[in-house]
C-alpha cells in the first residue's frame, strides 16, 4: 500500500470517528461523510517569487515579513471546500540521518542562527507555500529571504470536502 493510500485511510477513518463520535440531534439528520483528495508536489527554488507574508498578530496588526511564495494552481480546492472544507499541507522532511522521510505538517520552522518557516494559505483554486526568515539573535541578522537559495522540497497537500452543518451549535447550544 503507497503512503498516499495509507495517509487517505488514515484521515478517513479519522474523520469517520470524529464524526460518528461528536454525533448530532436526531433532528439534523446524518452527518455527510467527507471526501478526501491527496496529491504531492514538488517544488524547486525557481518556483518561488519574491512576495510577502501577512499573520495576523492576535486581536491587532498584521506582521508582515519578506516572503518566497509559490502558487499552486488547485482545482480540487472549490469554493465550497474553502468556505466549509479542509486543506491541510505537509512538507517531506528527514527526522535523522537513519530513518526515511517523513510527512511533517506546516507551518515547518528550521535554523539555528535564523529561522526559516514553511508556511502554507489556501483559497479556491490554488494554494500557496510560503518561505519567510526571522531573527533567534539579533546578532547574527537573518538573511534577506529574497536572497536564499531554497532547497528542493516534496510538499502533500490534503483536501476534505465538508458542510456546514451547525454541529457545534446543535451539540453545545447556540450563542
Amino acid at each position: 500500500m503507497t503512503n498516499d493510500r495509507r495517509l487517505v485511510l488514515v484521515l478517513s477513518a479519522s474523520l469517520g470517528l470524529g464524526t460518528a463520535a461528536c454525533g448530532g440531534s436526531s433532528s439534523s439528520g446524518p452527518l455527510n461523510n467527507a471526501s478526501v483528495v491527496t496529491d504531492t508536489v514538488t517544488l524547486t527554488d525557481s518556483m518561488y517569487n519574491d512576495s510577502s507574508w501577512s499573520v495576523l498578530v492576535g486581536d491587532g496588526p498584521f506582521a508582515i515579513f519578506a516572503a518566497r511564495v509559490a502558487t499552486i494552481p488547485a482545482p480540487a480546492i472549490t469554493q465550497a471546500i474553502a468556505d466549509n472544507g479542509l486543506v491541510l499541507a505537509y512538507i517531506k522532511t528527514d527526522t535523522s540521518a537513519d530513518s526515511a522521510a517523513v510527512w511533517t505538517p506546516l507551518p515547518y520552522t528550521v535554523g539555528l542562527n535564523y529561522l526559516e518557516t514553511f508556511t502554507y494559505a489556501y483559497e479556491a483554486g490554488e494554494i500557496k507555500i510560503g518561505v519567510y526568515v526571522s531573527e533567534t539573535d539579533v546578532d547574527i541578522g537573518a538573511p534577506n529571504v529574497y536572497f536564499l537559495t531554497i532547497p528542493t522540497a516534496t510538499f502533500k497537500v490534503v483536501v476534505a470536502s465538508g458542510s456546514a452543518g451547525g454541529l457545534l451549535a446543535d451539540r453545545h447550544g447556540s450563542r
